[in-house]
């Protein structure tokens, strides 16, 4: 028998014999180019016209929902199957045992309000809930994984941040014990070996984890929920480029899954999906009320009297502070005031980060570092200046400001793994930290009943950031820091801006920003459109721009009805690594027509890369 088999490599699936009948999905051992690799059959085929290798099987396989999301990212993401089949976890032969009737009810109880959003959302196959910080999203969560349970079906909990992990992983386990597990990218070989063996004898049925859990073998899966469905974490920044959550609502249209999306601050497309299908699940909660007081400061990001004269007060009070910087090391970059030029990274386009840790200068692109230097290396003048502060900075200042306050950092400088960032949580619960400094790290999810103070520095610099998105992105990040402020008590939030004209209308209600975005977002853009990058790369400047335009030339000759060009030229950042980027930008409101066009292109054979759905542009 002679059947379609994808090698786990970079080439196209090619036909093996084998001497067994093979399912769709099974995995085998085939041999490629001298060496043995794995591989998984597609499909039967007729018996071609030349000599065909063995085909060895094995004892796993891919079952049918893996099947469709290997297909769908492949074809959606303009991945090679090879390059796409090893994020998945195979399920092991023989056949899985049957499994106990189990009908667990969460020990906590909902509310009115709770139980209203968990009736909307049980009959529904898509749903967002778009729920305010604090009004109780775990609480549905938990019920409707006992309601999946109760069907013997297995439920998976996906978050954005490894971070955030431990937190509803132990509100997991408070309410269903050992059917819990934890899946994410820093577990040692043991750990994992462990919990796919407890899925194979599904001993576990709900796992929380981050995007690549998505690719578990999870038996009877019956339901995914997507916490913090907003965050930029759950899109893949390597091949294949895909969306964890978009994959997982392509699984819920072609298989008995329902998928529900969560968050406080929900994104413009999911928000305009939902209210388009009737999806929407609005859960109210106390975010904003009166026992949360809204400051601004009419000031750039720097430690002001002002600020920590809040800080001191709520030391005063013995209560906990946050502050959050959106840049990570000590400054963004070191700029000369005589010139104006930073330092440059002689590989990339960009300038270098000051490290003071590490007593350097790093590239955050290709990871060259150098000495900091006394002169600037432009005009030889000693007037190198650091610009936009980061945690270290603030960290250092406040120890000489405020002496006696026990100052932590959190960000992906300071916590290499999941103990430290533990660490780091569990100190500011037990109260052993009274300020807690750091990056998008603690704006997420975190739950901690005595930070009564939340500080916001650097928000103008993501209000401007260049992107499109970029008023969703500010507006989001101050409600979901704000939301880590006055959980149980009263409590402040200080907000250092030059915009509070344009902030204080989005106070109270995130959905007013929401409804405002959707009038003013430009046409051409998500979530009206779909967008797809193309990159051109290469070791000379013009040698990109020439790729990049011969391919602009083939475009705009076959370009279908649905599909625009929005732009072409140099990269953002247009030299990575000795390597000079051009770009094009398409935008699309037929999906199809845009996918039947990148695939064409793919057929010449050219060097570049695609991005569907892009986020940093």
């Amino acid at each position: 028998m002679f059947y379609t088999i994808a090698p786990f490599a970079k080439t196209k699936p090619l036909t093996y014999e084998s001497q067994a009948s093979l399912e769709i999905g099974a995995l085998v051992k085939i041999p490629l180019q001298k060496r043995q690799v794995l591989g998984v059959v597609l499909g039967e085929c007729p018996k071609p016209q030349f000599a065909c290798k063995l085909a060895t099987p094995t004892n796993t396989y891919f079952n049918p929902h893996q099947m469709l999301l290997l297909r769908f990212i492949t074809h959606y993401y303009c991945a090679e199957l090879g390059v796409v089949a090893p994020l998945f976890y195979p399920f092991k032969n023989p056949p899985l045992p049957p499994i106990q009737s189990t009908s667990p009810c969460p020990q906590t109880p909902l509310s009115p309000a709770q139980q209203e959003a968990y009736q909307a959302l049980h009959p529904l196959k898509q749903a967002l809930l778009f729920g305010d910080t604090g009004s109780g999203k775990s609480h549905i969560y938990a019920h409707l994984i006992a309601s999946k349970l109760s069907e013997r079906s297995s439920a998976l909990l996906l978050l954005p941040e490894i971070a955030l992990t431990p937190q509803l992983y132990r509100t997991l386990l408070d309410n269903f014990g050992s059917l819990v597990g934890l899946w994410h990218s820093k577990l040692k070989p043991a750990q994992r070996t462990e919990l796919l063996d407890k899925l194979h004898r599904q001993q576990v049925r709900i796992v929380v984890g981050t995007r690549s859990a998505l690719f578990l073998p999870m038996p009877n899966l019956g339901l995914i929920i997507i916490d913090e469905e907003h965050d930029h974490s759950y899109k893949s920044n390597q091949a294949p480029y895909y969306h964890a959550r978009d994959s997982a609502l392509y699984l819920s249209t072609k298989m008995p899954i329902q998928v529900i999306l969560g968050s406080a601050t929900p994104s413009l497309r999911s928000y305009y999906m939902a209210q388009k299908n009737q999806h929407l699940v609005r859960l109210k909660g106390r975010f904003f009320d009166t026992h949360k007081e809204i400051i601004f400061e009419d000031h750039n990001s720097a430690i002001t009297p002002f600020l920590c004269a809040h800080l001191q007060e709520a030391l005063d009070h013995k209560q906990q502070s946050m502050i959050f910087v959106p840049t990570r090391a000590h400054f963004k970059k070191l700029l000369c005031q005589a010139c104006g030029q930073g330092v440059c990274c002689p590989f990339c386009s960009v300038n270098m980060s000051l490290h003071l840790k590490d007593q350097c200068m790093r590239c955050h692109y290709c990871q060259h570092s150098e000495q900091i230097p006394s002169i600037c290396p432009h005009c030889q003048h000693d007037l190198l200046q650091g610009k936009r502060m980061g945690t270290q900075q603030i960290k250092k200042e406040l120890e000489e400001l405020l002496p006696h306050a026990r100052i932590g950092i959190l960000d992906k400088d300071h916590t290499h793994t999941n103990t430290q960032i533990q660490h780091i949580l569990d100190a500011l619960k037990a109260q052993e930290i009274d300020i807690l400094i750091g990056t998008q790290m603690i704006a997420k999810g975190h739950d901690y009943p005595q930070v009564n103070l939340a500080i916001i520095l650097g928000l103008d610099e993501i209000l401007h950031n260049g992107s499109y998105a970029s008023f969703e992105q500010g507006v989001s990040l101050m409600h979901q820091i704000a939301g880590r402020s006055a959980r149980k008590n009263k409590g402040k939030v200080l907000i250092q801006t030059r915009n509070q004209a344009f902030l204080s209308p989005y106070i109270q209600d995130y959905e007013v920003f929401l409804q405002e975005e959707l009038k003013m977002r430009v046409p051409g853009f998500p979530p009206f459109k779909r967008l797809a990058q193309l990159t051109f790369s290469a070791s000379s400047e013009l040698k990109a721009q020439e790729k990049m335009q011969a391919m602009l030339t083939h475009i705009e000759s076959i370009l279908p009805l649905g599909v625009q060009v929005l732009g072409a030229g140099p990269a953002r950042v247009a030299k990575i690594a000795k390597s000079y980027r051009y770009e094009i930008l398409l935008s699309a409101s037929l999906t199809p027509s845009l996918l039947q066009m990148l695939h064409q292109l793919q057929e010449l054979k050219a060097d570049f890369k695609i991005v569907l759905d892009p986020l940093d542009i």
